[in-house]
């Protein structure tokens, strides 16, 4: 039976640690840094009110977006929780995608 690389290195974690299933940590400008790169683009990430979320997304997706952004910004992505760790964090090799290999694979042109 194959095992996933993710699902592999977790089982052998020892107890009470968390893994993130991640090829990058990076910040929304690295993102869209990364983007334009790629794409031969320009990309900037701007930040949103709340009232900007609700109107654009709706009341529902809108609120529940903004309130991740509000979470990342207080707590960062993986609530600064110690037990987490990232595949590069870990004695063992991971394979792992990075988010320039993931956007170099991916087919851009319907939103270019």
């Amino acid at each position: 039976m194959q095992v996933g690389y993710f699902v592999r290195a977790l089982v052998e974690l020892s107890p009470g640690k968390h893994l993130v299933g991640a090829g990058s940590y990076i910040s929304f400008n690295e993102w869209c840094k990364i983007f334009s790169k790629v794409n031969s683009v320009h990309c900037v990430f701007e930040r949103m009110s709340d009232r900007d979320y609700f109107e654009s997304m709706g009341p529902i997706f809108g609120l529940e977006l903004g309130d991740m952004f509000k979470y990342f910004n207080k707590f960062g992505y993986d609530g600064s929780d110690p037990s987490v760790l990232y595949p590069w964090d870990l004695d063992t090799s991971v394979k792992y995608t990075t988010m320039e290999q993931f956007m170099q694979g991916e087919d851009w042109s319907s939103i270019l």
